[in-house]
């Protein structure tokens, strides 16, 4: 792996990684940039007025709707549901029904592609965001939009691949965005099985401390006018945290740690290069807060190079370790997949970016103007949410953000079932039979 950046010649260096394995310039873990909500802010017994609805950016099964309807229940509030892929509106009602009654469920549809109408976000128009597939950002985006306009001031998002939530859980929501704390965000770290990039994975894999920062898959929003947006990205969750971590005050603490459903993180190494541009964004721009830089200069070349060649000796040193048979015991089958993530990865940085003009831009250009179109998009969003109507209701919200909302058959439109022929008998045998 030489000449990672065809166009900027980072070089890598040759010397063996220092005993226990750590890429120095790497912050393995990002946790002390945000407090511990549950004991600094949750002390006291301060009860706050508790969570507004629940929702899910749902493209599973619906049978993985069970856990986040009934934390709606034990919430005492609506589930919203942003159903698509294969999630099927019928069956997710019958799915949230085992828990709560039908006028507290919202199953809603978007037809075609998944956006916010009457809204364009540069950055998501940018090359490095048009192969992205998901439609989580969207989603987040429209329950936020959704919230602002129907009186919701309170949100949390709850992935249907999430689990853990018990009594502590809900009883922490419940206080966590209390008035005076001046949290604006609250959100869960996921320990039990990371949730991390291919590239972290392999990283951890190699035998180096990597941990988790707290996600989208978990999280309690205040709505108001200066909410930050989900960008059409990979970590697009770090992009909405980092404003509010930029913030004066403490706007965004981890309540806790949940839990996810397993997967195979090398499964698809291909996916590396998808993940990669995110990955790095998501990284450089925390590393600015670790750092205590302003946010300006990632809207530098020269600060994207340092950037790429801390992830290029990253990715060298990792690799060569898992080659080499060093680090946690594994399968062999996944030692070979995170080698080829890891080299799907690094050959990404070779191959430059296609402009908006259809010219080919370096990395370091690419990250670099995603940024600048990033901050202006916070504008664009902000003014937009400042506009919306305020408490209109939820039928005219889902026509604004042309949403189809899921109506499940009445009981009138249920055909009656045959009366069944009764016979004569006494009442001990009508009983055997009705058993029988």
């Amino acid at each position: 792996m030489t000449d990672l950046l065809a166009h900027d010649r980072i070089a890598v260096p040759n010397s063996p990684p220092p005993p226990g394995f750590v890429v120095r310039e790497h912050h393995g873990c990002h946790r002390s940039l945000v407090p511990r909500a549950r004991e600094r802010f949750l002390a006291g017994g301060v009860v706050g007025p508790g969570i507004d609805v629940v929702a899910v950016p749902a493209a599973r099964a619906a049978a993985n709707l069970h856990q986040s309807a009934a934390v709606a229940a034990e919430l005492d509030v609506p589930l919203v549901v942003l159903a698509s892929r294969e999630t099927v509106p019928a069956a997710a009602h019958e799915v949230a029904r085992v828990h709560l009654p039908s006028d507290r469920i919202v199953i809603v549809t978007q037809n075609g592609k998944w956006h916010v109408p009457r809204v364009m976000l540069t950055a998501d128009t940018e090359p490095t965001s048009r192969g992205r597939t998901s439609d989580t950002s969207a989603k987040r985006n429209l329950a936020i939009a959704m919230a602002r306009m129907c009186g919701w001031e309170r949100v949390l998002f709850v992935d249907d691949d999430v689990s853990g939530f018990g009594r502590l859980e809900t009883d922490t929501v419940r206080r966590a965005l209390a008035e005076g704390t001046g949290l604006e965000a609250v959100g869960w770290t996921f320990d039990h099985f990371p949730d991390n990039s291919m590239v972290c994975h392999a990283y951890r894999l190699a035998g180096a401390e990597q941990s988790t920062f707290i996600g989208g898959g978990a999280l309690a929003v205040r709505v108001a006018e200066h909410t930050p947006h989900f960008p059409l990205v990979y970590n697009e969750d770090w992009l909405f945290m980092l404003p509010l971590m930029l913030r004066q005050e403490v706007a965004l603490a981890r309540a806790g740690s949940l839990t996810q459903d397993r997967f195979d993180p090398f499964a698809r190494p291909g996916d590396a290069v998808k993940q990669e541009f995110g990955d790095v964004l998501g990284e450089g721009l925390f590393r600015l807060v670790h750092l205590g830089m302003d946010i300006s200069a990632a809207q530098t070349r020269g600060y994207w190079r340092t950037v790429l060649r801390i992830r290029a000796e990253l990715i060298e040193r990792t690799a060569d370790r898992l080659a080499r048979g060093l680090g946690r015991r594994c399968p062999a089958t996944q030692l070979v997949e995170a080698v080829q993530a890891l080299h799907e990865a690094s050959a990404s940085y070779c191959r430059p970016i296609a402009g908006p003009t259809g010219i080919e831009v370096p990395w370091i250009d690419a990250l670099a103007s995603w940024v600048v179109a990033w901050r202006h998009d916070s504008l664009t969003w902000s003014n937009y949410l400042g506009e919306l109507p305020t408490r209109v209701g939820l039928d005219v919200a889902l026509r604004r953000l042309r949403l189809s909302r899921y109506e499940p058959p009445s009981m009138a439109d249920t055909p009656p079932a045959p009366t069944p022929t009764v016979v004569a008998q006494r009442p001990a045998r009508a009983v055997a039979a009705a058993l029988t």
